[in-house]
């Protein structure tokens, strides 16, 4: 599963013991409401608006969750923004929290990610090897691979032009992804 379709396989993974193994790419390890929050005040440190917009457009954020989740009423959030926000998808995204799936993941864990990635960045992959590691099955492996000049739609880049997607001249995911994934499947799956 790449990005929110690596919630999706995990919970797959959980409810169905035909699959064999999960890999994630560029996939969150944290709740959805804290992810969230992490990815716009990330687009607001790029912009660049002022300290004081910066908190305003993250208070209301976080008074948006507390809204979405029931935690609070839609009182002083703005109509257009509710509309947009109390949607059942959303809900469940803020709701997921991968660490009560990944627990009860049985089968070997591959998480790939772009050393680049700005938009679910690399700390990621450390909370989902660190919550896979409390799982107590031997055959419950996790394998971590950071991958070196990737970004999150898995080109090649450099530091400077990570965050422009557009600027990127070579737009083909790169060879070190499948190979990565094969070799994992080869050596993890197929025994």
């Amino acid at each position: 599963g790449y990005g929110d379709g690596g919630w999706v396989s995990l919970i797959a993974a959980r409810r169905e013991n035909k699959i064999k193994g999960v890999g994630l790419i560029a996939t969150a390890g944290t709740s959805g409401d804290a992810f969230t929050l992490e990815q716009q005040e990330i687009i607001l440190d790029n912009i660049g608006v002022t300290e004081t917009e910066r908190q305003e457009k993250i208070d209301l954020q976080q008074r948006i969750h507390r809204a979405v989740l029931g935690d609070e009423n839609w009182n002083d959030i703005p109509n257009t923004m509710r509309m947009r926000a109390d949607t059942a998808w959303f809900k469940s995204v803020l709701s997921f929290d991968p660490a009560d799936v990944i627990r009860r993941v049985r089968q070997p864990l591959l998480v790939v990610h772009g050393e680049l990635d700005q938009e679910v960045p690399p700390h990621h992959a450390d909370r989902i090897e660190q919550l896979a590691g409390e799982r107590r099955r031997r055959s419950s492996t996790t394998e971590i691979a950071k991958l070196e000049g990737l970004n999150h739609v898995l080109v090649q880049t450099t530091a400077d032009d990570r965050q422009n997607y557009g600027m990127v001249t070579n737009q083909q995911v790169s060879h070190t992804v499948s190979e990565t994934l094969v070799e994992w499947i080869n050596k993890t799956l197929l025994d």
